[in-house]
Parts: C-alpha cells; structure tokens; sequence
C-alpha cells in the first residue's frame, strides 16, 4: 500500500471521527433551548432544532433514526431545483421522555454548510417516508427546519394527513400553525332549552366526545374564563345552518381568542338530539382551529350536508393533535413544494 493512500484513509478516519459527535445523541439529552449552529469537518453544518413537546403519553410519530438527505437551491421566483448537483444532509431523530412527557428532537447535518441567505430545498431519499420542503436559509428555526414525516390515511379524497391538515386550515389560516393561548380551551355553557330538547346537554355531550381522547383533553368548563368558547342560543330564532361557529375576538397578532357556537331553535325535541350532538361535535372541531370542510362523508367535518357521524375519524383527531403541536407560526404551504424540470 502506497505512502499517499494511506495518509488519504488517515484523512478520511479523521473525519469521520469528527462527525460522529454531531450524528450521536444520547437518548434523554436535548439541545438549548435555542437552535445552535456549529461548524463542523469539510465546512458542513450542524443545526439542532429546538425540541417539540408532543401532546398525550405516545411518541410523535416521526420515525427515530439516522436519515439520509439532500439540499439544493431553489431558483429565484420558483420552486424549481437549480441545475447544480444537490449537496448532502443528515437528519438524525429522537424521541426521549423528559419528566414523563415525550419529546420529538431533530439534529440536521448539512454538508456544506447552508448558504447565508436564499431559499433552498431539503429533499428526502426515501420520498415515502418524509416531505420534502423548503426553508430560508437566513431564518434557521425551530419553526421551519422541522421535517415532516408522511401519515397515510382512510379517506380516499386526501393523499395523506398533511394533505388533510392543509385542506382543513386553509379557509381561515392559510396552513399556518395557530394555536389558542393554552389548552384544554375554556369553554363557557350557558342555559340551552328549546322546546323539549336540553341544547346545552348537547353540547356537553359533544365535548366529552372530543376530550375521550389520548392526547386530550381538549376542552374544559370554565365560566369566568376571559377567552376560549361559549355556547349562544336564540330560542326564537331558526337558524341556517342550524349551528354555526364564528370568531368574534382576536388578540393583537390577530389570532382567535373568542370563538361562540351558535344554535336557534331547529332542534327542540328528544328525538332531534343525535343531530344536535353531531352538529356540536362538528363545531367544536372549528374551534380547535379546523375550519375548512371535507368532501368525506365519514368526517365530522363533512361539508355537503349535516354531518354523519358521531365522533371525529381518527385521522381528524391526528389533524388536531398535529397543529396543536406543531410550533405555531409554521407554514405548512412550504412543504412538497419541489416543481421538477
């Protein structure tokens, strides 16, 4: 063996050696609370995301383990990959318990280092286990550097729960991760009678659907609470929908702080109040921020007529945990954005 191939292999072990503090993280250890990003061997870059609490006792379903990615940029005014060959990432995930709560933390490896500014593309190898998306490469954070793993879903009308999330949102949000100022959400219930039919029972019993729930609960009575939910009802009024879910306060970045359901009198016998309880279940999950419609006739949140169903489909439920979870202020439009050539 030549002098020179082996002075190369020594190089090449020095570097491994030098990477492997950043692909390894002891499981139960986290990073600051603010990203950090350090400089590492061939000028690459290590970047830790801030870590995500999960909402309930599950792991978040991102997959653990060491993947493979790339980056590249994306051309000015599209979202089209430039012609240059794509540089190399590693995203490394874990999910430790801290104080019996699960946690989701990512350490990217970009190889090079990422540009100081511009917009650029992570691309994962394995297409049907993550999304790819964009990022700014001047704002690294928690909030737009998390990758996204793809969950499949029952209903036929949506590619995946993403697809769903983002359909779901849209209406009011534009895909951009709201949250309330805390949760469970205080809901206030005042007297609901209309004709033989007690409304408010209703309504209780569309909560207690919602907070059976792993990751609830979701809502909790609470009177005297300044924001959160109210039940309204006009006993002399039909109203079209027969229920209906409207904001009525923002606080100052103009998110919703107040959200009242609305029932008249269209319900008001006993045998009325299975429609009542799929009619509260459908709003409430408007007040979790789902404000959209679905063309899916098993979702609560099926638009084309009254609602079905009884309770929220799983895969609703998992749209709510996402965005309740996810860091506020996430743009979900910036992810499978890549326009192939």
């Amino acid at each position: 063996m030549s002098e020179a191939t082996i002075k190369n292999r020594r190089s090449i072990a020095v570097r491994l050696v030098a990477l492997l503090p950043a692909l390894l993280i002891p499981v139960g250890c986290h990073g600051p609370a603010t990203p950090a990003a350090v400089d590492i061997t061939d000028g690459g870059q290590s970047v830790v995301t801030e870590s995500l609490v999960w909402r309930g006792q599950a792991a978040p379903p991102w997959p653990p383990g060491i993947w493979s990615w790339s980056w590249n940029h994306l051309s000015a005014g599209s979202d089209r990959l430039s012609t240059g060959d794509p540089h190399r990432a590693t995203l490394v995930v874990t999910s430790p318990s801290r104080d019996g709560t699960r946690v989701l933390e990512c350490r990217w490896l970009f190889v090079p280092a990422l540009p100081e500014t511009g917009l650029i593309c992570l691309i994962p190898v394995d297409t049907l286990v993550w999304h790819d998306f964009r990022i700014d490469a001047a704002a690294i954070d928690p909030g737009v550097s998390l990758p996204l793993p793809r969950r499949r879903v029952a209903s036929a009308d949506f590619d995946d729960l993403l697809d769903l999330l983002r359909h779901l949102t849209r209406p009011r949000f534009a895909g951009r991760v709201t949250h309330w100022p805390d949760t469970p959400v205080p809901v206030q219930i005042t007297a609901a009678v209309s004709g033989t039919l007690n409304l408010a029972a209703c309504f209780e019993a569309a909560l207690d659907i919602w907070n059976n729930d792993p990751a609830g609960p979701w809502f909790q009575a609470e009177p005297s609470a300044p924001w959160g939910v109210r039940l309204i009802h006009y006993p002399d009024v039909t109203l079209h929908p027969p229920l209906r879910a409207q904001i009525t306060r923002l606080d100052d970045c103009g998110r919703p702080l107040r959200i009242q359901i609305l029932c008249g009198n269209n319900y008001d016998s006993a045998r009325d109040s299975i429609y009542a309880v799929r009619g509260f279940v459908h709003e409430l999950a408007h007040a979790l921020f789902l404000w959209g419609h679905s063309p899916d006739r098993n979702h609560c949140l099926w638009g084309a007529a009254p609602p079905q169903v009884m309770a929220p489909a799983t895969e609703e439920r998992e749209a709510v945990l996402w965005w309740h979870s996810l860091p506020q202020g996430m743009e979900l439009t910036n992810y499978d954005v890549i326009n192939e050539p």
